[in-house]
């Protein structure tokens, strides 16, 4: 039997830290990459967070992207503005209005449909429905 009090102490401490390290060895792991581990988690989940809470909102797409989408299938002939004929002053304006495409004439009919979005975007809606064409969805 071991009598010194120094062996057993320092028998005791082996045993201890023997017990202590056998968990973090998994799967050829050693204590120091355990460490290394632990302390790259808070690290990692600060990358990932979502700060804006916005993780399941859907990113907008670009005007160009709405504008190719939806130009095709454009039901309008007129500008829902001054009702003058698409083309007849030129290229037609482009402008993306809540992801929705809405043609003018001119860029001179924006500011005026600023003022009466609902009532040229009611003018547009009607166009696609006559056409019988999906009102696209708008954001």
């Amino acid at each position: 039997m071991i009598r010194h009090p120094l062996f057993r102490t320092l028998l005791l401490l082996l045993i201890v830290s023997g017990f202590a390290a056998c968990g973090s060895q998994e799967e050829g792991r050693s204590a120091a990459d355990e460490e290394a581990a632990v302390a790259e988690e808070p690290a990692m989940e600060e990358e990932s967070a979502d700060p804006a809470g916005t993780e399941t909102a859907m990113e907008e797409p670009s005007a160009d992207a709405v504008i190719a989408a939806q130009l095709e299938a454009y039901p309008m002939t007129t500008c829902p503005i001054s009702g003058k004929t698409l083309g007849a002053m030129g290229e037609p304006y482009n402008h993306v209005a809540n992801g929705r495409l809405v043609r003018f004439c001119c860029d001179g009919c924006i500011p005026e449909f600023e003022e009466t979005t609902e009532e040229a975007m009611a003018k547009v809606d009607a166009a696609y429905v006559a056409a019988g064409i999906p009102v696209p969805a708008g954001s």
